[in-house]
């Protein structure tokens, strides 16, 4: 199958030179450069709104309410591991840019909260991971399928990439069960109540400033 499949990666890298070459006219035009100084105006010397003046502790739980209300609402929790339609798929792969995105929130703030908090950082980063991989390997079929429409030529391939998307989608069905639970998300909602000033963590003030 070696054969069949260097035509595939030579066809990928063809594809990859004309979507780099994009990507490199996208960051020399004007919209990006005027763009990159804003950001790095504002850094110099960042303006604040009015909320920013009251303590950091008091704000924590309205920050990270939405995030987390954003998260559990997704429809992708709903998905279970047998649907592998291209509607599961795509909700999925929006499910896990929502977990990426409230991982990201969620780390800046965790020094401001216990262990539990982190333990729960670490299992949406998780939660993830296993989602990526998941799109990653479609995406993968995808290409070969595209460029190897027989899809004989590369049995053995393609036997692996539903082995392990096997095992990654039965992990996700425990994960997704969990998050489903009414006790769990309970937990989750007084854990973003429960902000602790740790010793080493900035105070309020100068945290927001």
């Amino acid at each position: 199958e070696q054969a069949h499949l260097d035509e595939a990666v030579a066809a990928l890298k063809h594809q990859r030179c004309g979507a780099l070459a994009a990507v490199e006219h996208a960051l020399t035009r004007s919209r990006y450069r005027t763009l990159k100084t804003a950001v790095e105006t504002w850094l110099e010397q960042p303006r604040y709104t009015s909320i920013a003046t009251l303590p950091l502790f008091s704000l924590l739980p309205d920050l990270l309410s939405p995030l987390l209300s954003s998260l559990l609402l997704h429809p992708g929790w709903l998905v279970e591991a047998a649907d592998t339609s291209e509607e599961a798929n795509e909700t999925l792969h929006d499910l896990r840019k929502a977990c990426k995105h409230a991982r990201y929130q969620a780390e800046f703030f965790a020094p401001f909260y216990n262990a539990d908090f982190q333990t729960w950082t670490n299992e949406v980063k998780d939660i993830q991971a296993t989602l990526g991989s998941v799109h990653d390997r479609q995406v993968l079929t995808d290409l070969l399928i595209e460029h190897q429409p027989k899809r004989g030529k590369l049995a053995s391939l393609h036997t692996l990439i539903e082995q392990s998307n096997a095992a990654d989608m039965a992990d996700w069905d425990d994960r997704r069960q969990k998050y489903l639970s009414a006790e769990f998300r309970q937990s989750l909602r007084r854990l973003i109540l429960d902000a602790v000033r740790s010793p080493g963590v900035p105070t309020p003030t100068n945290a927001m400033n």
